[in-house]
């Protein structure tokens, strides 16, 4: 959500007035008086908002985790586990960083 208070006169003067571009959609026409514009896109790119789709993918990550782990045998799943708690020992462990993401 963004708010514009009545004290910004420049924003509530330009952005009713921009004119989408008829080649790009997505952008504005060139030769506009479009500063507000885009120091509010640069705030908005600054300060993202949280979708939450990481939290999304992380719990569909797991659901997979646990509908793989129910095909293992005992011997699988025992080595799993014993994995499963060395990374977490690791990722606990002071100055320890993964070399991929």
């Amino acid at each position: 959500m963004l708010m514009v208070y009545p004290s910004c006169k420049a924003t509530i003067r330009t952005l009713p007035a921009l004119v989408v571009d008829e080649v790009n959609p997505e952008e504005i026409e060139d030769h506009q008086e479009d500063h507000a514009f885009d120091s509010i896109g640069r705030m908005c790119n600054q300060f993202p908002i949280d979708t939450g789709e990481d939290e999304f993918q992380r719990v569909i990550e797991e659901e997979l985790k646990k509908k793989h782990r129910e095909t293992l045998n005992e011997e699988s799943r025992a080595a799993m586990d014993e994995w499963r708690e060395t990374v977490e020992e690791l990722e606990e462990a002071e100055g320890y960083e993964w070399l991929w993401d």
